[in-house]
């Protein structure tokens, strides 16, 4: 028998309205005031090719302004993970009153097994990057998240971060106009031939202020033991480190 294949998606939709206090006949009437397509999402499972996406648009948000973000996540003969993050946005500037600034990141990830074979008992088995303009990873600006286990475990849970700004690698950003650009790279190591017993990440990022200065330089390793390295659920332990240099 063949492979069953299922597609399946979600739309969401905003109607408004607005009261009209100047209507004649009641004195009061409710007028249709429009359609906003808020959110846009896809799934598809085809045997040897299952893809999550999801697009979301906002308005007015009080932290990201106007914008939308998009989530894709396509796993491969359950041998290939990729994950892509973007997100566009505008929003009023407080340092320039009266205008608004741009902002964006994109943050990608891909971890693969077989790896390569660096040695007798390590291997490559991923890659990792991103950049970002005019924001910043939430933890960056608020030292006391730095060591916080992130917040969009969803991604964990076979399904897509919910929280506007979050990523599937587990960082979290929002506009900072004291930011001009960023950017990170990151790989996966682990053991060879298997690297359920120990694989880690290594990334290190770096950021430059709007005058062009060096920001922040920052430099996180995560350890995973008695784990798949494509899925990452439920090791056996994991460990953090993080170090930030904050100019």
């Amino acid at each position: 028998a063949g492979e069953k294949t299922s597609i399946g998606g979600k739309l969401g939709l905003m109607v408004k309205a607005k009261l009209n206090l100047d209507a004649k006949e009641w004195g009061q009437k409710l007028e249709f005031d429009g359609i906003d397509l808020t959110k846009i999402a896809v799934e598809a499972d085809m045997g040897a090719v299952k893809i999550k996406g999801l697009i979301e648009f906002y308005k007015k948000d009080a932290t990201f302004g106007d914008g939308f973000r998009g989530i894709v996540e396509c796993w491969i003969l359950k041998n290939i993970y990729v994950g892509v993050t973007v997100q566009f946005g505008t929003k009023t500037s407080a340092i320039n009153p009266g205008e608004d600034f741009r902002y964006w990141y994109v943050d990608a990830m891909a971890r693969f097994n077989p790896g390569i074979v660096l040695g007798p008992a390590i291997g490559i088995y991923g890659f990792g990057g991103g950049a970002w303009y005019h924001m910043a990873p939430k933890n960056q600006l608020d030292p006391t998240l730095l060591m916080k286990v992130p917040e969009n475990s969803d991604a964990s849970k076979g399904g897509l971060p919910s929280k506007v700004g979050a990523t599937l690698s587990g960082e979290e950003y929002v506009p900072n106009e004291g930011t001009l650009f960023g950017f990170k790279a990151s790989v996966t190591i682990g053991t060879v031939p298997d690297p359920k017993p120990v694989n880690a990440d290594v990334q290190l990022a770096i950021s430059f202020t709007s005058s062009g200065g060096l920001e922040r330089i920052r430099f996180d390793g995560s350890l995973y033991m008695a784990c798949d390295v494509i899925e990452r659920k439920d090791p056996a332990l994991k460990a953090s480190v993080s170090i930030l240099y904050d100019n």
